[in-house]
């Protein structure tokens, strides 16, 4: 192949001593030059080769005497980029990008330095910079915000994996700092207050996004209330004309409705991942209203905690308790669906096979969930449109019922099949399970990690993972850390270690406990009153048996349930101390005290 450009980054500054970068305006493409050929920035070639991927990275290799000075040209105009979208179709461009300097910038021992930038878009990119670039990393202040131009390269993990993009700078002038982290210069300061005691530095919403720490100050209108991401009461979202953000409230507020408008103060951050925003203080300014976004693609990082609204028809659903997950297919794309227990929407709202409008907010998967798709939230009933069937019917082999593989089409009706259902597991404390390999065993807790095949669980005597396997594996994406599970399975030793292996989706039952608050720390006062949890509501819709400890008929059964109904329900830190000194176990009983507090008065001080 033959393709003609400019040199828009001379030879090594991608990485490679013999490889520049040709472009046009359409893109770009490294090139690996002759020994003795360097051409300047702003060198028009004709090149003749053919394509090799070393690392992933695409790059054209001219055959003998394929490389010609055709003579100058002007460089492109560099392309805007959001973080997310340093990927294949940007590959080999030049590219711009605004974002926050995370960390000093490190040094190789040949010389190159790598950092880290927090784009606008709340995306952390790899940027890179060659020796031959004569940046001195030095100079660059942690907290800083940058415009930053340069290649959009790859390095691989593997054979074909799309990772491993990175931006790389060519020269001093591809940095231009656009915010000094100093305190006597930061924009994002606490804000001062003018004679009427209203604060003077309210900043985007977008400009908020952008830090990892920091006093901030934005203005939003509500558009997800308290009661939707967990039951603490305090998780609210709000957007301006920039950008959405979490808030997480100083104090439970289940009053707070969407539209109303607020100015909040407090500490810009980082909860999952995601933005957020731990307030020190929301001052109400009336009431807005926010258009949704219209989306024909599955959303990004570019539109986190916003409003959205995509069209297209259901191709899936499954439930899980109260919580249910659907897939749309949305133009080429299939978006992701996750409705909450708090907006209190059923599963039978969303069915195969029709076509559907669905209105929510963006949030990003758990940083240990192997699907990593950004899924949208709906707030209520409302946000759902049910249209008619589509074009096609149900998706080709997706199941015609709306819950998971098992269930029954009637909301309610299923009950445990397989496993789960041949006969009468035996309760367990997680401690105790090299005692019961191979047998079908009962055993409940609290989510601590996800993990590629399932998660591991904390019941108070130790830890241990579940792995989920078969039609099961397809309940996993509706699992989150913090839930208070059952699990019918049996035990095995996989490479010495431990497990409990759960294959039919009746052996997941959810216990219905709030989400615990990502960043919450809670002390560990002892003296909390002990409470059971909350009834257990079954995955599929079915009875639920045991996990003594969230079963009130069948956790006095024996020993093992009512130690497991003592620890995994019950906010004691002395208990917890009793049982196990462990760090593990204090943060498993923090986060209990921390549920059981949103539903229990704090008694009253002694006099």
């Amino acid at each position: 192949m033959t393709v003609r450009g400019v040199v828009i980054a001379e030879a090594g500054r991608v990485g490679s001593p013999p490889v520049a970068v040709i472009g046009d305006a359409t893109g770009g493409l490294p090139v690996k030059l002759p020994d003795g050929v360097r051409p300047v920035r702003g060198t028009l070639l004709d090149v003749r080769g053919a394509l090799a991927a070393p690392y992933g990275q695409l790059e054209l290799r001219p055959v003998i005497g394929g490389l010609t000075v055709v003579g100058t040209a002007a460089v492109p105009t560099p392309r805007s980029l959001r973080g997310d979208q340093l990927g294949e179709g940007t590959e080999g461009s030049l590219g711009r990008l605004d974002g926050v300097l995370v960390g000093k910038p490190a040094r190789a021992s040949s010389g190159d330095q790598s950092m880290t930038i927090r784009a606008s878009d709340g995306t952390e990119v790899r940027v890179m910079a060659d020796t031959s670039a004569g940046i001195d990393g030095s100079t660059l202040r942690d907290g800083s915000s940058y415009r930053l131009t340069g290649i959009v390269g790859q390095r691989a993990s593997k054979k074909d994996a799309l990772d491993g993009y990175r931006l790389w700078l060519r020269d001093r002038a591809d940095v231009v700092l656009l915010g000094s982290a100093s305190p006597s210069a930061s924009p994002t300061a606490s804000p001062s207050t003018g004679p009427a005691g209203t604060p003077t530095g309210v900043i985007s919403i977008a400009r908020a996004r952008a830090l990892t720490d920091g006093a901030v100050t934005v203005e939003g209108v509500v558009i997800a209330d308290p009661g939707l991401l967990d039951s603490s009461d305090r998780r609210i979202v709000i957007e301006d004309a920039t950008g959405g953000i979490e808030v997480l409230l100083p104090a439970a507020d289940p009053s707070m409705p969407v539209g109303r408008r607020l100015r909040v103060s407090g500490e810009a951050g980082r909860a999952y991942g995601a933005p957020r925003i731990r307030a020190t203080g929301a001052v109400t300014l009336g009431n807005g209203a926010v258009t949704p976004h219209d989306l024909g693609r599955t959303p990004t990082a570019a539109e986190e905690w916003r409003l959205v609204r995509v069209r297209g028809r259901v191709i899936d659903v499954k439930k899980l308790g109260e919580r249910w997950r659907a897939e749309l297919q949305v133009g080429a794309d299939r978006v992701v669906v996750n409705g909450m227990a708090g907006a209190g929407i059923p599963a039978d709202r969303l069915v195969e096979g029709r076509e559907a409008t669905v209105t929510g907010i963006v949030r990003r998967p758990y940083p240990t969930a192997t699907d990593r798709r950004f899924g949208i939230v709906p707030r209520g009933t409302a946000d759902i449109a049910l249209g008619g069937a589509g074009a096609q019917g149900a998706a080709p082999g997706a199941p015609g019922t709306s819950v998971a593989a098992g269930g029954s089409s009637a909301p309610g009706a299923a009950e445990p099949s397989g496993e789960a259902a041949a006969g009468a597991p035996k309760d367990v404390d997680l401690v105790a399970l090299d005692a019961a390999l191979g047998t079908l065993v009962r055993v409940g807790g609290l989510v601590d990690e996800l993990r590629p095949d399932g998660f591991t669980l904390d019941d108070g005597t130790a830890t241990a993972r579940i792995v989920v396997r078969g039609d099961a594996a397809q309940l996993l994406p509706l699992i989150e850390p913090g839930d208070a599970v059952n699990v019918i399975g049996r035990p095995e030793r996989v490479a010495d270690a431990l497990i409990v292996a759960v294959e039919d989706p009746a052996g997941l039952l959810l216990a219905g406990m709030p989400e615990a608050d990502a960043t919450a720390v809670v002390g560990d006062a002892p003296g909390a009153t002990a409470a059971p949890s909350p009834a257990p509501t079954p995955l599929l819709g079915g009875s639920v048996g045991g996990f003594g400890a969230l079963d009130p008929v069948s956790s006095f059964s024996g020993p093992a349930g009512f130690a497991t109904l003592l620890l995994a329900t019950v906010a004691s830190g002395a208990v917890a101390l009793l049982r196990r000194r462990l760090r593990s176990r204090r943060l498993l009983a923090a986060r209990i005290r921390e549920r059981l507090a949103t539903v229990i008065p704090a008694p009253p001080a002694p006099d």
